[in-house]
């Protein structure tokens, strides 16, 4: 199960055929994607997710489709995403589940996603989020 979010600054509805395929009731909730599109498929195309959002709302989003990205994934621990040999330098745990955030003006320190919205870092500096161990920020 991956968590997601919406973007805080959603792009103008598109249309397809005449039809309205993408609406934002999910803004300012959390979700869950639940469906992940594919080719051939009218309800939900290729490059596009279907959101569960905990608002009670279920709608479809864009994941590349025409280039447009419509979610931030905010947890991804669940899926077993695993940064084994980096300790968080908030909490000081071993082995970041989840999202790893990087300080990109503090040399080697790492955040996990709880410490890092807990803001245990000064907020100036900007950071970069690793997805997976493999992700090169």
């Amino acid at each position: 199960m991956t968590r997601i979010r919406r973007n805080e600054k959603p792009p103008p509805m598109m249309t397809c055929g005449g039809s309205s395929l993408w609406f934002y009731d999910g803004e300012g909730h959390v979700g869950t994607l639940c469906e992940v599109g594919r080719s051939g498929s009218t309800h939900s195309p290729d490059k596009t997710v279907v959101v569960n959002w905990d608002s009670g709302h279920r709608t479809n989003y864009r994941v590349g489709y025409h280039k447009q990205y419509d979610l931030i994934v905010i947890d991804n621990a669940q899926i077993g995403v695993k940064h084994p040999n980096i300790i968080c330098d908030g909490c000081n745990k071993a082995g970041i589940a989840g999202i790893r955030f990087r300080c990109a003006e503090c040399a080697s320190y790492d955040l996990c996603a709880t410490c890092y919205g807990n803001d245990l870092h000064d907020l100036e500096h900007p950071f970069i989020r690793f997805q997976t161990a493999n992700s090169v920020g």
